[in-house]
């Protein structure tokens, strides 16, 4: 796993850059508008974008070497890192801009993210995958931990030119991991052909994989009912805080949830998580649910605080789970497709979310949760009325039907036969051997 290491602690460090300039931008954007639709509609742009052209991006991913990809995504985004960095210097920046890089960075993760899926299982041995699903997940839990603190802290020396710039260093870190490893290419029954199917079929390939495998389709939905609540709540969280406690308490509550992360990464890196990874999926997303319930009932730093930590020490073992499973079943030659269709699906109710949010608090909840609202005399008695308890409502009722949403597809017969239906694709060696 030495060259999966090497790998895995560049891209830490770009992460964390990455997250040093999102959190200032967050603030910036939430500070100079006030707007919680425009908060929401900045994370819809760092979505949406690689969820359009993901089956195209797929597609590339299995034609292209692995490693070169990642590079090439790493190298764009640092360029528009430092268009950003010009526009904050000459004081020329606005709202549209963020948007637009955003949207940028986001296209080149659609190519970054399902490379670097797939190039995983070629670097470490199957019974490793759940491990290593584990660190990668570290790696985000190290950002969304150090990042608020380190940006918080070094925000008032060098200000939000100063934090891009980093974010650009760190960039230019995950380059160099990068250029001085090479990755095992396994030989793919495509490329053993004569004879190379079309660019359309191969479009058609990887939700070709999924559909004929109902069990894993059926995984596939309950991602996506996820990435429906889950959204609807988090592109709020910014909007929950800092309506009451102000950045420095936004920060603060980021660093905590960061650190629960972090802590379920370590758990599942070191034990390899769960034996039964379909029961580690549904049980840590039921959990997942139950915590982020518990965010929108207090309007109290310290309760946000546990409730988020919990929140989020149980998401690294919903995913690394899922990870495992899915590298585990799909063949070398499809990851770049499947993962790519996997992803677009599975994320592509977030952005409904999104667009839904900051309006449905805006104009509807939020004023109905206000002193003598329309759900004040029910709601209002239990999680408090005032700014701010719009988005702690949508909270708890978005939490409470992950956690139903959960146990029904836990429940279902199908979904719980899936490594009867689906066999490995991977043998015990297989996964690391260079062919």
């Amino acid at each position: 796993m030495r060259t999966f290491r090497i790998v895995w602690l560049g891209q830490i460090v770009s992460l964390l850059g990455s997250g040093l300039t999102n959190f200032g931008l967050g603030v910036w954007v939430f500070q100079t508008t006030g707007s919680a639709t425009l908060f929401a509609t900045i994370a819809l742009f760092s979505i949406l974008p690689s969820l359009l052209i993901a089956p195209f991006a797929g597609v590339f991913v299995d034609r292209w070497d692995r490693r070169l990809t990642m590079l090439g995504s790493d190298v764009l985004c640092g360029l528009a890192v430092l268009v950003g960095a010009y526009l904050v210097w000459t004081h020329q920046l606005v709202v549209w801009h963020v948007m637009v890089l955003a949207g940028f960075t986001s296209a080149c993760s659609s190519f970054q993210v399902p490379a670097y899926q797939a190039a995983i299982s070629t670097l470490v041995p199957k019974e490793q995958l759940t491990k290593a699903a584990g660190m990668v997940q570290s790696g985000q839990a190290v950002s969304d931990l150090a990042s608020p603190i380190l940006a918080g802290a070094i925000f008032s020396a060098i200000h939000l030119q100063g934090l891009i710039v980093l974010d650009f260093v760190s960039f230019m870190v995950g380059v160099l991991s990068l250029a001085f490893v090479r990755f095992p290419k396994p030989k793919s029954k495509e490329e053993k052909s004569a004879e190379k199917p079309r660019f359309s079929e191969e479009i058609g390939a990887g939700w070709a994989f999924i559909r004929e495998r109902r069990a894993m389709l059926m995984l596939l939905g309950y991602f996506a009912a996820l990435n429906f609540l889950l959204p609807m709540a988090g592109v709020l969280f910014g909007p929950l805080v800092l309506g009451f406690a102000g950045s420095v308490g936004f920060g603060t509550v980021m660093s905590v949830m960061g650190a629960g992360m972090l802590v379920g990464s370590i758990l599942i890196s070191v034990t390899g998580g769960l034996k039964n990874r379909l029961l580690g999926v549904f049980l840590g997303g039921g959990l997942i649910g139950l915590f982020m319930a518990c965010v929108g009932l207090r309007q109290d730093l310290v309760w946000i605080a546990a409730s988020g930590f919990l929140c989020m020490a149980f998401s690294p073992v919903t995913n690394a789970s899922s990870q495992a499973i899915w590298q585990s079943k799909v063949p070398h030659e499809l990851r770049g497709r499947v993962f790519s269709v996997r992803r677009m699906i599975a994320q592509g109710t977030a952005p409904i979310a999104m667009l839904a949010a900051g309006p449905l608090v805006d104009k509807v909840v939020g004023p109905m949760m206000m002193p003598g609202g329309a759900l004040a005399s029910t709601w209002g008695r239990i999680i408090g009325t005032g700014p701010g308890r719009g988005a702690g409502l949508v909270f708890v009722v978005m939490g409470l039907l992950t956690l139903v949403v959960s146990i029904l597809f836990y429940i279902t017969p199908r979904i719980r036969r899936i490594d009867a239906d689906v066999p490995d694709a991977v043998s015990s060696h297989e996964s690391w051997r260079q062919q």
